[in-house]
């Protein structure tokens, strides 16, 4: 996938598409990359101008096309021909390049750095949109023989490989990324209706920098307190953080951020993985939490801290039931909700 922001960058403009491609067993057909373009909520479409079949030999030569990215396009891929495309020898990819504007179609670009992000093509400057366009970086995977052992509903439904590529390939999902785990956290605290935040943004925001002020407390804390506590506390710590981890952990994988390859989807807010999944550590999280917390607090006055965190919790569930919950159920039955103290509070509308 092409990152977001290079999509925005080319809507609209004409650019150029090309490869480096050769058979390795002589000269034959060989099937060429293709682009693909889709609007949101669209079914991805290869750009007719590229993929298809052109005669290729033992030697690497250049192909490229030139065409026109919609403006509604909203993803934007590079698919490479599959391994079995070509009858009996191997298609060998190199160079994937995409440049803005119309450059010399029998001409090959020319880079000037070694990870071929930019270099001169038709005598003018370009920059590469496609990143990692020779596979100069690899990314750890699991090999299909050993995902091909899981018994079928189990690979079905975890596809490790696709999310270990959407989490390491994190410049192209980023905005997927960036707001599922924002939307973990916020439905963490409080969802209903599986799908809608009980929380107005005032307050998730607070309760994020209320959790990185937590966090900050607990690195600080177990850096003063390790050399000198007990084996059975530093046990007793790693296994509370090692719960929470996992939890938090195993959520963020279960993010299907491209389940479905073929299809464009940026999500938009709208999300399956919300933060029940995080519910089994809540006791650990939770715990680590306030002790980060307590590690900023006077030891005084920490009667006062466990009574203002359960007083917020209180509030919190009382506002999100009254203020959210109750007036968007009333609202959907056809009953015209009384705009209280809750309602505006917690910013409810219609």
């Amino acid at each position: 996938m092409i990152p977001a922001s290079t999509v925005r960058r080319v809507q609209g403009e004409t650019v150029t598409f090309g490869a480096w491609v050769r058979l390795a067993d002589g000269p034959g057909s060989a099937p060429l990359p293709g682009l693909w373009a889709a609007p949101n909520e669209a079914v991805l479409t290869q750009f007719p101008a590229t993929g298809g079949e052109a005669r290729a030999s033992d030697e690497w030569q250049f192909h490229a096309a030139t065409l026109t990215i919609p403006a509604d396009t909203q993803c934007l891929a590079v698919r490479l021909p599959p391994p079995d495309a070509s009858a009996g020898s191997a298609v060998e990819v190199d160079g994937l390049v995409l440049a803005l504007g119309a450059r010399p179609l029998d001409e090959p670009p020319h880079f000037t750095d070694r990870f071929a992000a930019r270099g001169e093509w038709g005598s003018e400057p370009f920059d590469n949109l496609v990143l990692n366009g020779s596979g100069e970086r690899g990314q750890p995977l699991i090999r299909p023989e050993a995902e091909a052992a899981l018994p079928g509903p189990v690979r079905g439904y975890l596809s490790f490989n696709p999310r270990l590529a959407t989490l390491f390939d994190w410049r192209a999902n980023w905005p997927t990324l960036n707001q599922a785990v924002r939307w973990l956290f916020t439905s963490f605290w409080s969802r209903f209706a599986s799908a809608n935040p009980g929380l107005p943004r005032g307050i998730v925001l607070a309760l994020a920098a209320l959790s990185a002020i937590s966090g900050l407390g607990l690195a600080l804390g177990a850096v003063r307190a390790w050399p000198r506590a007990a084996l059975w506390q530093r046990r007793s710590l790693l296994l509370v953080v090692l719960a929470g981890a996992l939890v938090v952990g195993a959520a963020i994988f279960r993010v299907d951020a491209f389940r479905y390859p073929s299809h464009c989807d940026f999500y938009q807010g709208r999300f399956i993985s919300t933060g029940y999944y995080v519910i089994p550590g809540v006791v650990p999280l939770l715990a680590l939490w306030y002790l980060g917390l307590e590690q900023w607090t006077p030891r005084r006055y920490r009667r006062w801290l466990l009574a203002a965190a359960v007083l917020g919790f209180f509030l919190m569930t009382v506002g999100s039931l009254l203020g959210r919950q109750l007036p968007d159920f009333l609202f959907a039955y056809g009953l015209d909700p009384t705009l209280s103290l809750w309602t505006r509070l917690w910013g409810w509308t219609p």
